[in-house]
Parts: C-alpha cells; sequence; structure tokens
C-alpha cells in the first residue's frame, strides 16, 4: 500500500471527534491535577504534570487545526507525538500511573490506520512498540521522585480506577471507528470501480461506433472513387479515343487537300492523346486497377515506379488482405510518397517497406530529406486523413519527424493471419526516378 488506505477531502469528522475527545481528557487531566495541587498536595512535581499534560493538550489541539484544514496525516501526527511524550514523562515523575500510561502509547498506532501509509503505520506501530518499552520500564523503576509517597493512598489506585477504562475504551472506540472507516473506504472503491466499469464499456462502445463510422465513410469514399474511376474510363476517356480516332481520319482526308491543314490537326491529336494520359492517369489515381487485380505489392510497385524520385522498395508480404486493408495502406504509402517526393528536397532518400507478421501489417515511409516540426501547426490533411484511414481498419499511424533530420511515417494495422496456401510475397528493389 504506497498510499494512504482512505484518501482524505477536507477534515474528517470521525477523526476530528477523537481528537477533540483527546483534548477534552487533556484539558480535564490538567484542571485535575491543579485541583490537587491546590487542596491535597502542594509539589512541584504536581505543576510538572499539569505543565505537561496541558503541553500534550495543546500539541492536540494543534492537530486539530491541521485536520480543520484537510491534513489528516498531520493530526494523526500531532496526537501521537502528544501522546508518547506524556506517557513517557508521566511515568517518570509517577510511576503508579503506569497502567493507564500503557494503554496511552498504544492509541497513536490504532489512531492512525485509516489515515496513513503503509510505511507511516510501521513507524506508528514502532513508535508504540519503543514507548510502551520506556513506560514499563520507568514504572519498574524505583519511584526516586518521592511524589508517589507523598500523595494521599487514595489517589493512586484512584487514578487508575478511573482513567484505565476511560483510556481502554478509547482504543475500543477508535478500533470499531477504524473499521467501519475501512467499510466505507471499500464500499467506496466497489462503487468507483463500478462507475469505471460502466465508463469503460461506455467508452468502448463509443471506440466502436466510431470505428465502425469511419470505415463507413472511407467505404464510401472509395466506392465513390470507384464510381468516378469507371465513368472517366467508359465515359470520358471512351468519348475523348473516339474523337482521336475520328480526328485521325479527318487528319487523312484533309491531307490529300491541304497538307498544312493535315499537320495542324496531328498536332491536335498528339495534344488530345496527351489529355487522354493525363486522364488515365487522373483515373488510375482514384483508384488503380493494380490495386484490385494484383494487391497490395503489385498496386505499390507500379505506383513507385511513376514517382519523380528514387526510392528503394522492400516489400515482405502474404498474397491478398481484405479490400479495406489494402486500400487504407496503399493510399497511406502513397499519400507518404509523394509528401516526400515533395518535401524531402533535392536528393532525399527515399524507402518503402511493408511487413506482415501473424497478426499485423506493417508500412514505414522513410525519407532523409528536410523533415518539419511536428508540433507546428500547417501539416495539412494529409497525415490526418491517413489517420481516418487507418483508424477505420482498427490501424493506427506514427509519424516522426525533425527539421533536417528527415521523415518517418509508420502504419501499423493488425490483420487476421493469412492462410498458408497463399503465397508470399518478397519484392526488393530499386527505381530511379521516373522521367517526369
Amino acid at each position: 500500500m504506497g498510499s494512504a488506505i482512505l484518501p482524505r477531502v477536507g477534515p474528517d469528522r470521525r477523526l476530528a471527534r477523537l481528537v477533540g475527545l483527546d483534548v477534552a481528557t487533556t484539558t480535564a487531566a490538567t484542571v485535575m491535577l491543579l485541583v490537587v495541587h491546590h487542596l491535597v498536595l502542594t509539589s512541584g512535581y504536581v505543576l510538572v504534570l499539569a505543565a505537561m499534560v496541558a503541553g500534550a493538550g495543546t500539541v492536540m489541539a494543534a492537530g486539530y487545526v491541521a485536520l480543520r484544514r484537510g491534513r489528516a496525516r498531520a493530526a494523526v501526527a500531532h496526537v501521537a507525538i502528544a501522546n508518547y511524550l506524556i506517557a513517557l514523562g508521566a511515568t517518570a515523575i509517577a510511576p503508579f500511573a503506569m497502567p493507564v500510561l500503557l494503554i496511552a502509547t498504544l492509541l497513536p498506532a490504532v489512531l492512525a490506520v485509516p489515515y496513513v501509509t503503509r510505511a507511516e503505520l510501521r513507524l506508528y506501530v514502532l513508535g508504540s512498540f519503543v514507548a510502551a518499552i520506556g513506560v514499563a520500564a520507568l514504572g519498574s523503576l524505583q519511584d526516586v521522585t518521592g511524589f508517589s509517597a507523598a500523595l494521599p493512598a487514595w489517589i493512586a489506585p484512584g487514578v487508575v480506577v478511573l482513567f484505565t477504562p476511560f483510556m481502554a475504551a478509547m482504543v475500543a472506540t477508535i478500533a470499531l471507528t477504524n473499521g467501519t472507516v475501512l467499510d466505507d473506504a471499500v464500499r467506496l472503491l466497489v462503487d468507483t470501480n463500478r462507475q469505471l466499469v460502466d465508463t469503460q464499456s461506455t467508452l468502448a462502445e463509443n471506440v466502436d461506433e466510431l470505428r465502425t463510422s469511419r470505415a463507413r465513410i472511407v467505404a464510401a469514399a472509395d466506392q465513390e472513387r470507384r464510381r468516378i474511376e469507371r465513368d472517366l474510363h467508359d465515359g470520358s476517356q471512351q468519348a475523348l479515343l473516339n474523337a482521336a480516332v475520328r480526328l485521325a481520319l479527318i487528319r487523312e482526308e484533309a491531307g490529300e487537300v491541304d497538307p498544312a491543314l493535315a499537320a495542324s490537326l496531328g498536332a491536335v491529336r498528339d495534344e488530345l492523346h496527351q489529355a487522354i494520359g493525363q486522364l488515365r492517369d487522373l483515373a488510375h489515381g482514384l483508384y488503380p486497377a493494380a490495386l484490385v487485380d494484383g494487391g497490395l505489392a503489385a498496386a505499390l510497385r507500379h505506383a513507385v515506379a511513376r514517382l519523380p524520385a528514387a526510392v528503394t522498395f522492400d516489400v515482405r508480404a502474404a498474397g491478398r488482405y481484405p479490400p479495406e486493408v489494402e486500400s487504407a495502406v496503399y493510399f497511406c504509402c502513397t499519400e507518404a510518397l509523394h509528401n516526400a517526393c515533395k518535401h524531402g528536397g533535392a536528393g532525399a532518400k527515399i524507402r518503402l517497406s511493408v511487413e506482415a507478421a501473424d497478426s499485423e501489417l506493417t508500412f514505414e515511409v522513410d525519407d532523409d530529406g528536410r523533415g518539419f516540426d511536428p508540433s507546428r501547426p500547417g501539416t495539412g490533411v494529409g497525415f490526418p486523413n491517413m489517420t481516418d484511414r487507418l483508424g477505420a481498419v482498427a490501424g493506427r499511424l506514427e509519424v516522426t519527424s525533425s527539421v533536417g533530420a528527415g521523415t518517418r511515417v509508420r502504419g501499423i494495422v493488425p490483420v487476421e493471419p493469412l492462410r498458408s496456401e497463399e503465397p508470399a510475397v518478397v519484392v526488393r528493389e530499386r527505381f530511379a526516378a521516373a522521367s517526369v
């Protein structure tokens, strides 16, 4: 137990009552000693005892003030110090009070149980043990002060008979009160644990809903990508190809009549073919056919070969993964690769690696380029998009970068172990920069 058994907020009422009772006891004892000095025995030892008891009461009262400020441990420490000192001092002067004072030495260890740490409780137990031995030793010695002999015969047994049951009752009350405090602590912990379980359950449901929502959004976006790619391929691209064929026929006919016009039409045809190529690239970027047909390794290899920078390509993965996983990893990798080409600087070395373990698919895009400060705003939408894509398949994104030290983008996606009959794919190549 490295912390208090029961944390305290503000003054503790039970402890306040006990400390108040202790202060009242010392006050009554001080008054009684002064009465004895005035009416029974005029002795300096009586005044010394009265001063010691009053001092102990003052220390306890200071502990009560600390308790009112929410410092329960300090209050317990004040009570312990006062009890130890008064027990040893009073026994040295009045050995006949040893039975009462032995019980007083036990009170701090019992009182401290709910309010201190385990290590602190050991110190209180040790203090009570040492104080009890001291009281027993002092009480066993011959009365060197002569105080006991000077008292009337009824005083010594009267003190023992009056205060022993009182002190024993106080220790018993504290022990029973501690049981109530600990029961309350256990109930509080049980209730808190139940609330934490309910909160965790609600949080888990919210996380599942968020993941499902992410997956739904990403799936809808991918479906829209496929639709646009299909429309471009089957619609706009085919229309442009038909226009290119008709333009070629018109050019041939015009060549027989006006060679200059035919040359102009040829230039227009070349521009049209360039536009068709750009449209094909756009459709490929929306949702590459290589990803659908050949899987993750083939699609990434094709994407790397078209980059305007040299890239080391290292893929160690099994055959196919669920479409949503392949799509998420592919688009995150291509986003990170384009960022490295765009922001890494001329001559930056780029490396793409993909590796499959039994239950994880991991990718990394590293470059030794300019890097950036991740804490600064304005990193664009690329990283949030990658985070959302991976989050939709229960994955996570890690970005490490610093100015002048390059950037590393790492993604981890949990996957089901693939069947052993699916062939492994191991590709290690270095691609030169593609011509632009």
